[in-house]
């Protein structure tokens, strides 16, 4: 037959009938410009994780930040009831005291840390934790965002938001605050965005301007702009680079260009999120994070599975994490030229790096699916995999990486495991074997009403470039 490419997007909408292509902790990396290869892409691995440092044992991880100007660029995380300052070296510092429970928010003011922990607000200055006392701050506080030398906040289920004054997380004026311009929306988060406030509501988003003056005039609304799109929860959005990316309170991801969000699609999440209950939507956390020219943006779901959108590509992949089916990273950070991750439901700092292609020791389940079409009534004879593996140790677990296959001639409904206990296993070869054509031979009778669709399962720790594979040919 002919040579076919591995598809680059995740959508398993398989319990609607529609043919499963999933795409699992691997995603699509461009070839070189010139290559001359088959695609212009292969599938590349997502990164493991390395554990770095326990802050406090048993103490689950509620929020980590870090940015350049902020104490010197410091780590720092919320473990438990304490903040953590991280050094270079991966120790943890006490720095006193946060209460509460759940997700911790950070911002800042100059090179002051602002924190929000249950409607409480805190803020270190590199000697002091202090805990704010102010009257004029409102209670139940549950938004938190910095924007013109101002810390921003609002009280849950309010649509009028309040501010510090200048230079100060600490003292809050009596007349600095304003409420919704147009209608009454409750404000669910707040972002700055572009050097504009964005207000997310439950029905639309305001955008505001930093104007200076007078306490009780330091924000306005922009005039004229009227955006009819609510977000899901506080935490479903990202900042990317000057945009941002949200889930609408439709369901459904949106990026915000300029004043227009605009839809980015992807129907196997869109269904996952119409199926939850009000409650577990109010609960999707997102983040972003870069890989080198790769930008993503991360959809956590509360049933723990996780979508990932390559801004770079315009692809989706899914992701799981340290050895689960689930997806339990929650929180993020840029330090010290480390990726710094964390889940709400482990007290361990971690990072994805480079090189690394387990999760702290536990094995990275990668799927890859093609599916070929069939002209005619056709016997399967082989399936040639074009996958290049790297990085293998010499000996060992990875030595030796496998791929397990199994294969669909019903459209997508149940696999040759479900369906008659296939499962091909083939060696992709050790390290310096470059000549190996891993192949699966004699796969049965295909038909064109359903075609034949390849899930290609690799969990060894080593390194791959996934291209394709060749069906009835065996390449020289």
């Amino acid at each position: 037959m002919a040579y076919f490419a591995f598809q680059t997007n995740t959508d398993d909408r398989s319990k609607k009938g529609i043919v499963p292509l999933v795409l699992r902790n691997l995603f699509l990396e461009p070839q070189a410009e010139g290559a001359g290869k088959n695609t212009n892409y292969v599938l590349a691995p997502t990164p493991g994780m390395t554990s770095r440092v326990r802050p406090s044992s048993g103490a689950n991880i509620r929020g980590v930040f870090c940015r350049a100007g902020v104490q010197g660029g410091a780590l720092f995380v919320v473990a438990g009831t304490t903040l953590y300052e991280i050094t270079s070296a991966w120790s943890a510092i006490s720095r006193g005291e946060v209460l509460g429970a759940g997700r911790v928010l950070f911002a800042a003011i100059g090179a002051n840390l602002v924190l929000l922990s249950s409607g409480v607000l805190y803020q270190w200055d590199g000697s002091t934790l202090t805990k704010n006392t102010d009257p004029d701050f409102p209670a139940d506080a549950y938004t938190l965002a910095d924007l013109a030398d101002r810390i921003l906040t609002s009280q849950r289920g309010s649509d009028t938001f309040d501010w510090s004054a200048v230079g100060s997380s600490l003292d809050w004026p009596a007349t600095g605050f304003a409420a919704s311009a147009r209608y009454p929306d409750e404000i669910r988060a707040q972002a700055e965005i572009g050097g504009d406030l964005f207000h997310f509501g439950a029905a639309s988003i305001q955008p505001w301007r930093a104007q200076g003056g007078q306490d009780s005039d330091a924000f306005d609304v922009i005039p004229a702009i009227v955006i009819n799109r609510g977000i899901v929860g506080r935490d479903a959005w990202a900042r990317l680079d000057s945009y941002a990316m949200f889930i609408g309170d439709d369901r459904v991801v949106y990026e915000m260009s300029g004043y227009l969000p605009q839809r980015v699609v992807n129907r196997d999440l869109e269904l996952r999120l119409a199926a939850l209950s009000e409650s577990e939507i109010a609960e999707v956390q997102c983040f972003s994070h870069t890989w080198g020219s790769h930008l993503k943006f991360v959809v956590k779901l509360p049933t723990g599975s996780a979508f990932v959108f390559d801004a770079l590509t315009r692809k989706w992949h899914e992701r799981t994490a340290l050895g689960e089916d689930g997806f339990g990273i929650v929180h993020y950070a840029r330090f010290n030229g480390y990726h710094v991750v964390a889940s709400a439901d482990d007290d361990a700092i971690y990072t994805w790096d480079e090189g690394v292609y387990s999760d702290d020791g536990a094995s990275i389940d990668r799927v890859a699916m093609l599916h070929i079409p069939i002209p005619e009534k056709m016997s399967i004879s082989n399936v040639t995999l074009d996958i290049k593996t790297f990085g293998q140790p010499v000996s060992g677990d990875g030595s030796d990486p496998k791929a397990y296959v199994t294969f669909y001639r019903d459209g997508g409904s149940l696999d040759s495991l479900q369906q008659l206990g296939i499962e091909r296993v083939v060696s992709l070869g050790r390290a310096g074997n470059y000549r190996t054509r891993p192949t699966i031979w004699r796969l049965g009778i295909a038909t064109p009403a359903n075609g034949l669709i390849i899930k290609v399962r690799l969990p060894d720790p080593a390194g791959y470039a996934i291209a394709g594979a060749w069906v009835n040919e065996i390449p020289n």
